[in-house]
């Protein structure tokens, strides 16, 4: 883009004081700040830990722009209207530090009280980054807390509005803190927890950076707006890509150029094609640092530096990628291998998700990916042994629902965890621990929604088990199978079964077989029908089989007076035999 300048990057600092001073403007059209209170915790968290937390997109304002798109303050500040800079994307990250920064005197939106967000003094120091940072809900007892210094050091907490003073008031607050502890008998140790405080504060306020992309104050607004519309209709990990490729640019990568040239060898792969180009970054994030999570992508950019903590808590910076070149490669490596890992996926003897819809979890592909690239290292010689164990993971993770949630931080604990497995049969992971410990609970009876993960992956071990088509006795073309009802829907319905519509009495079969074989009949109809039409009963019970349906299931489903009884019955003996299957596939 022509009038767009090279990323910038601001200090915390900075930042504060720009918040401070009212140099942020929402244009009208932005949607309110809508993080919940525990969203601002992470946050903060996050910027403690170092982590990086997403580039802003700011277009430079003028007295037009400001005007046209009627710009109004950050939540809680006042209107200055002494807007620097429209807030493009970023509005929610800045809200929210205002708000922890400042704690205005405006309720939590969408709440009925105030929050007041402190960092535990005592778990800071002890590195439990995970519960040092929480917030209090106002209230008389909270706000007569928050005005009492002396309670405040004899609790150890700080309260972050002390950073939205102006100078060095947290330095002085940290200063009366110590004077409190040493006329408490704390001397030696009031002078280590100070100074150890005014090193992180200091390296957190003056050395932790926020980039951010600068659009010339002279591009024209409906451009703007389309910029903005387009970043934010398409969701999170559109604008992670398109911040990333702006970045990488100056490295003379083109990243949406790179990823136009492979997108045509993922359609039809995944239930949402465009999300492929964020697993592949995903993906070389996890071989380089074990993380995925958006704010670990930066540090992909070639010669972009990351802290870590040494030995002895030590911080010292490395760099994950060296050159252009050593980014291309990694870009490539992780390509060819994901398209790799989609055939062992979407095979119907391995994996067996032939249909993108039957995928359980798409957001498992990068660390499945990076498995599969990871047990090419050297390290490692029981390849096969190996490949089983990816396999376990993989069946396990499903059924234990590990990545309907919290994906990005089960991906770095699974990546972890299974290296260690490669080198060790006794390292097993918790995941796999847990599948094996709990898949007896499964009640397949209840999934019922083919949105679910459970479902989606029954369906798949039914398509693995090899079912064969119900007319011709022979492997079904798999890009027509549907799920269909074994027992009718319509006779579940008029006799209110439960359960009629789970996974238990649904098997995949192609529209046409079941418009011509099932149609709204009940089993002992269309299976007297087929023994009858058949060369011998066994070919149909093998047929059955092939479906995870038992000879006794098929008694039961011939049963002239067929009813709920029969049904339960039947659904129970088709669970004991799927969890059979789930069992060898989990590695027991």
């Amino acid at each position: 883009m022509k009038n767009i300048e090279t990323p910038e990057k601001k200090h915390l600092e900075a930042i504060i004081n720009d918040l401070r001073e009212g140099k942020y403007g929402i244009p009208d059209f932005q949607r309110d700040f809508e993080w919940n209170p525990w969203d601002v915790n992470e946050l903060i968290k996050s910027i403690f830990e170092d982590y990086y937390i997403g580039t802003l997109l700011l277009w430079k304002a003028s007295s037009e722009n400001i005007e046209y798109l009627s710009c109004k303050p950050i939540y809680g500040t006042n209107d200055h209207s002494r807007y620097e800079h429209i807030i493009l994307d970023g509005q929610q990250r800045l809200s929210a530090l205002y708000y922890a920064f400042f704690a205005p005197d405006k309720n939590f939106p969408r709440r009925k009280s105030k929050f007041y967000y402190y960092i535990d003094i005592e778990k800071l120091l002890n590195n439990n980054y995970d519960e040092a940072f929480d917030y209090l809900v106002a209230s008389k007892k909270t706000d007569n807390l928050l005005r009492d210094d002396q309670a405040l050091f004899k609790q150890k907490i700080f309260p972050l509005k002390i950073f939205g003073e102006r100078s060095h008031y947290w330095s002085r607050w940290l200063e009366k803190y110590e004077n409190y502890w040493i006329e408490n008998g704390e001397e030696k140790k009031a002078k280590f927890e100070r100074e150890k405080l005014e090193e992180i504060f200091d390296s957190i306020r003056n050395e932790y950076y926020i980039s951010y992309i600068e659009l010339d104050r002279d591009i024209a607004v409906e451009k703007v707006c389309d910029i903005f519309q387009r970043i934010n209709s398409t969701g999170l990990e559109l604008n992670i890509f398109d911040l990333m490729n702006a970045l990488l640019r100056p490295k003379e990568i083109h990243l949406k150029s790179l990823w136009m040239k492979k997108v045509n060898e993922f359609n039809g792969k995944l239930p949402n094609t465009d999300k492929g180009k964020i697993y592949v970054l995903q993906t070389m994030s996890i071989l380089k640092q074990g993380y995925c999570a958006p704010k670990f992508l930066y540090y992909l950019i070639p010669n972009s530096q990351k802290s870590i903590k040494a030995e002895g808590g030590k911080l010292e910076k490395i760099t994950l990628i060296n050159s252009s070149e050593e980014f291309l490669e990694l870009w490539e490596k992780a390509i060819s291998q994901m398209l790799a890992s989609l055939k062992i996926i979407n095979n119907h003897s391995d994996l067996a998700v032939i249909n993108q819809k039957y995928f359980p979890y798409p957001t498992m592909l990068p660390i499945f990916t990076a498995l599969n690239i990871e047990k090419g290292n050297s390290l490692y010689q029981d390849k096969k042994g190996i490949e089983d164990k990816i396999r376990f993971w993989y069946w396990s993770s499903i059924f234990t629902k590990n990545y309907s949630s919290s994906i990005e931080s089960q991906a770095a604990k699974d990546f972890v965890e299974m290296k260690a497995w490669f080198l060790n049969d006794d390292n097993i992971p918790a995941v796999v621990k847990e599948a094996r410990k709990t898949y007896t609970n499964l009640d397949l009876k209840t999934e019922e929604f083919q949105s679910s993960a459970i479902y989606k992956a029954i369906f798949c071990i039914l398509i693995k088990e090899g079912a064969k088509d119900f007319e011709t006795y022979q492997d079904p073309l798999y890009s027509i199978l549907e799920d269909h009802h074994i027992v009718p829907k319509s006779w579940g319905l008029r006799n209110h079964i439960r359960g009629i519509n789970s996974i238990l009495n649904r098997t995949p079969i192609s529209d046409n077989t079941n418009k011509k074989i099932i149609q709204d009949k009940l089993p002992a109809i269309y299976l007297t029908a087929m023994f009858k039409k058949a060369r011998s009963k066994q070919n149909v019970y093998n047929l059955l089989r092939s479906h995870l349906i038992s000879e006794e299931m098929v008694e039961i489903l011939q049963k002239k007076d067929f009813g709920e009884d029969d049904f339960n019955k039947f659904a129970s003996l088709r669970q004991e035999l799927i969890l059979e299957k789930i069992k060898s596939l989990i590695g027991v």
